[in-house]
């Protein structure tokens, strides 16, 4: 029903991973089978990708990346500045909003809500 497609240890290459002329998924790659309502954790820089769903069933899906700041999502620039105006700053952040120019690089304190929660609850050790 189109699962989740991986190639294990694939965030150790650089580059997509390697592939035969034509085909559709890399040398190596697997679909993971799970039921309905199982969650699956994984680091982002593992190749994924969604499988074929040749059945008759709509299969639905909810993926959740988060990664380091540096990495942007290859799917969408931004979020709508509707949905952001709606967020706490730390929810701008965790949706990978910056407030500054080089907030994705050189990160001021204005995009990074979470360290001055984390400072204000745990100091700054």
């Amino acid at each position: 029903m189109g699962s989740l497609m991986v190639v294990p240890g694939s965030r150790r290459i650089q580059g997509r991973p390697p592939s035969m002329p034509q085909a559709r998924y890399p040398i190596g790659a697997g679909e993971l089978k799970l039921k309905a309502g199982d969650a699956v954790i994984f680091q982002h820089g593992v190749f994924h990708a969604a499988a074929s769903n040749l059945s008759d069933q709509t299969r639905i899906a909810l993926y959740y990346g988060y990664s380091y700041r540096v990495m942007r999502p290859i799917d969408y620039d931004k979020m709508p500045v509707e949905f952001l105006q709606k967020c706490t700053p730390i929810g701008r952040q965790l949706l990978g909003h910056k407030e500054t120019h080089l907030g994705y690089y050189i990160p001021m304190e204005a995009d990074c809500s979470l360290k001055v929660c984390f400072v204000e609850h745990f100091g700054k050790t």
